[in-house]
């Protein structure tokens, strides 16, 4: 297959481009994941239920994550949801990603956030959309609190402690 890059001298030219893709997981392997993740998934959501607003939603997942992963720089696979839900621990870019699709299947909108912390040091974390508002949530720095707050992206203030 080639592709036409328009206002280039070579325009009028095709440029063709293969790879192979290589497995690192058998099919069995994958199914076994895929089946260890939805376990996983469905019992950190065992205890959310159709009374609870999108706060207390988002605030019963963020600590049953803290609750239930550590923070290991060498755990295998620390990039992906797979080192929460398989390993039970990861760092910030797992932490964030595995909140976001814990998010994402209570119908709360959350996205990944990439940056750098105040000594540049790369980071990861989410935004997490509550009642109309967005908020930064990040698990990876918290310890479980019975007074979470959410910090608002926009006006940069904390909003009222809840219970």
């Amino acid at each position: 297959m080639g592709i036409l890059i328009p206002n280039t001298p070579w325009e009028r030219k095709s440029i063709r481009s293969t790879f192979t893709a290589r497995y690192t997981l058998t099919q069995a392997e994958a199914e076994q994941r895929k089946k260890g993740i939805e376990a996983y998934i469905e019992t950190a959501l065992s205890g959310i239920h159709s009374g609870m607003d999108d706060y207390q939603k988002i605030k019963y997942i963020y600590d049953y994550m803290i609750e239930h992963t550590d923070y290991r720089l060498d755990s295998p696979e620390n990039q992906t949801v797979c080192s929460v839900f398989l390993y039970g621990e990861s760092v910030c870019q797992g932490y964030a990603k595995a909140f976001q699709l814990l998010c994402s299947r209570v119908d709360i909108p959350a996205v990944l956030v990439t940056g750098e912390v105040k000594n540049g040091e790369a980071h990861a974390w989410d935004l997490v959309q509550s009642d109309g508002e967005w908020y930064y949530a990040d698990p990876t720095w918290e310890m479980p609190s019975t007074s979470w707050e959410m910090t608002t992206r926009l006006a940069g203030q904390k909003t009222p402690q809840r219970q």
